[in-house]
């Protein structure tokens, strides 16, 4: 069995190596100081918190057992371990007698009466300092490295935030901005001194891939992260947290890894000089373009489409949106671009959207119920926007 931890980079990673046969196993983790103050063990204390009726939905698959234990005896023996570099869910909840913490959503106080006072006795909220990220994930890593010390253990890194990737590249993981430019190195090296363990260095990777696919980071990372800017223009960030290209690739490395014991890296696996220049214009894309990508039915692909509206700020698209309701997934990463785009062109014609996501959300339990309730919430907030002025 092999087993990955973190957040959904190793989700999507045990997804491509299931399809490519391998049985797998992946735990989502909330942060790594969970691990480090329940020593590898679930106090009986938060065992019982976490029996609270209802609450189960809002660890969103971050169990208890996942926070502070990771992997029992019990499971299925380990061929090889996976911990990605995964980003903190905040807050976290203390015990301060006991020192453990823990994750919970919060949406869990509007849905089961009782739990908020229950925490608010035993617990209180903290926020880890992102800037000592690297130092709780390499303990964490260390000790459970030194509680499992035989199976080989493969460190997944980050995209580096190379400017051309722009704009204004952009991590779920709060310290990557500051640190990425000398992290890899240094996390490489400290890999390399734990027994059986090694780091997979993502912009080698990458590289591999950006030379024989698609030149343009918007096919590779769709996503943007829009906020209003001090004019009446949003401010873009690229996600380079979902990289729809990455995951059978590094699939394919772990698959030789399992063979030979090593990393090995190709001679066109070297990010190249032009990821350093300056950033690179944003797509602009022809009407057929978007209209096919709308109706993929693909995350990646309609993500793209929404992005590359904003390149073309005096035409509204929102006639599109509608024409491509039934095709388009639920995706939060659209319906984000979406609910800023909606700023810019108040166009009725997206309450067709707007009915057609309603429909799939309410039938997309995957994610739980608080997921659920945001998504729907952030829907009707669209809708109220654009027909406020009619």
């Amino acid at each position: 069995m092999l087993y990955l931890f973190g957040n959904c980079q190793s989700g999507f990673l045990a997804d491509a190596l299931a399809h490519k046969g391998h049985p797998t196993t992946f735990r989502a983790l909330a942060s790594p100081l969970t691990y480090l103050t329940c020593g590898g063990t679930v106090p009986a204390s938060l065992r019982e918190t976490a029996a609270w009726p209802g609450i189960e939905p809002f660890f969103h698959d971050r169990t208890i057992q996942n926070q502070c234990v990771m992997i029992s005896e019990a499971d299925p023996a380990p061929r090889l371990f996976l911990i990605n570099l995964f980003h903190e869910t905040v807050p976290l909840f203390l015990n301060e007698p006991e020192k453990h913490a823990f994750y919970v959503d919060q949406a869990a106080f509007d849905f089961s009466p009782g739990f908020k006072e229950l925490l608010e006795r035993r617990y209180r909220a903290i926020e880890p300092n992102p800037d000592t990220y690297l130092a709780r994930f390499g303990d964490m890593v260390e000790a459970f490295r030194a509680r499992h010390p035989e199976t080989p253990l493969l460190i997944l890194g980050r995209l580096s935030h190379f400017p051309f990737f722009g704009p204004e590249p952009y991590s779920y993981l709060a310290c990557w901005e500051k640190v990425f430019s000398r992290a890899g190195p240094l996390l490489a090296e400290w890999a390399a001194g734990l027994p059986h363990t090694a780091y997979i260095d993502v912009d080698r990777v990458f590289a591999g891939i950006w030379a024989d696919t698609e030149q343009a980071i918007e096919a590779h990372c769709p996503f943007l992260r829009v906020r209003p800017g001090s004019g009446p223009r949003p401010v873009f960030r690229r996600d380079l947290e979902h990289i729809g290209s990455l995951w059978g690739r590094l699939a394919d490395m772990v698959t030789s890894f399992l063979k030979s014991g090593r990393l090995d890296y190709g001679p066109n696996q070297t990010p190249p000089a032009l990821w350093a220049g300056q950033p690179r214009a944003p797509e602009r894309l022809g009407r057929e373009r978007l209209r096919s990508l709308l109706s993929s039915g693909a995350n990646y692909a309609s993500g793209r489409a929404v992005a590359a509206f904003f390149s073309d700020p005096d035409t509204d698209h929102t006639e599109l949106l509608a024409e491509a309701a039934a095709a388009m997934p639920v995706c939060h990463h659209t319906l984000h671009m979406v609910r800023h785009y909606a700023g810019l062109h108040k166009n009725p014609s997206l309450l067709v959207w707007i009915s057609a996501q309603l429909k799939k959300i309410a039938a997309f339990t995957g994610n739980g119920p608080g997921y659920q309730r945001l998504y729907e919430n952030r829907l009707r907030e669209i809708a109220r926007n654009v027909t406020r002025h009619i």
